[in-house]
Parts: C-alpha cells; sequence; structure tokens
C-alpha cells in the first residue's frame, strides 16, 4: 500500500464528481448528513483561505486486456465533497455573519472581516470569487493498492 499526499483544486474534485470517477462505498460511509450551516460555513472557511482537512481518496485502477479504468473511492471527505458540489450547483446561499449571525452563530472576529460572498449562491459570485472556489486548493491523500 502506498499513500500519496497531493494538492488539488476544488474544480478538479467537481470533475471528477461529475465524470462519475468518485465512488462512496455505502460500507463505510454515511449518506448525507451534514446540515445545510455546516455546508455553508465549510464553503466560508474555503473562501477565507483556512485549510480544509485531508480529504482520503483510494485509487482504483483496472485493466483489462488494453482497457483501463481508473476511479477513486472516497474513503473519508464525502461530506465536504457533497457540501462544495451543492454550493457549486446553486443549492443553498451564503451566510452573511452579521445579518444571519442567530443561524451562523460565526465568531466576532469573522463578523468584523469583508465578506464578499454573503448571502451569495455561486452563480452570484462574482467573476473573481467563482475563479477563487475553483481555484482553492484541497489536501488529498491518494491511497493505492496493489493486487
Amino acid at each position: 500500500m502506498k499513500a500519496d499526499p497531493d494538492d488539488i483544486k476544488v474544480r478538479d474534485v467537481l470533475d471528477l464528481k461529475s465524470q462519475q470517477m468518485l465512488i462512496v462505498n455505502a460500507e463505510y460511509q454515511r449518506g448525507s448528513v451534514w446540515t445545510q450551516s455546516q455546508k455553508k460555513k465549510l464553503v466560508d472557511s474555503l473562501l477565507r483561505g483556512y485549510p480544509i482537512p485531508l480529504i482520503y481518496f483510494h485509487h482504483i485502477r483496472q485493466a483489462a486486456g488494453k482497457l483501463v479504468s481508473e476511479r477513486f473511492e472516497v474513503i473519508d471527505g464525502q461530506q465536504r465533497i457533497n457540501a462544495l458540489s451543492d454550493f457549486h450547483e446553486g443549492a443553498f446561499r451564503l451566510f452573511d455573519p452579521v445579518k444571519d449571525e442567530a443561524e451562523a452563530r460565526f465568531p466576532d472576529f469573522i463578523k468584523h472581516q469583508p465578506c464578499a460572498w454573503a448571502r451569495c449562491t455561486f452563480n452570484e459570485l462574482s467573476q473573481e470569487m467563482k475563479t477563487a472556489f475553483l481555484a482553492a486548493p484541497l489536501r488529498i491523500v491518494r491511497i493505492e493498492t496493489h493486487n
């Protein structure tokens, strides 16, 4: 077994998901359990440049003759991936740290920072913010097993 850490962009994970190259193994992955509030806070953290916890993938490579299939099984990070994907698809608006204080419950230091994405869906972000979201780095660990 080999574990390779790597930095990839949010766009890359969203592409893997849209191309159905990410597999969720129901044996050890729960269904979608994060609340909208948790999803909003993850995206907010990402847009603020805060590090996001590691995402673990099992790299699955199968060959049959000259044909090769590659995909990734999500070991840890399904909720984070779903939150990023849901935001990208316009499923929710982000918090305004001041106006949504009762629900968001951000610490004071965040309430006093600029928040250009307050109450925006992905499509309502400026082009610069959309680019920043899609280019944000994610740290992954790719686990390779050899049969």
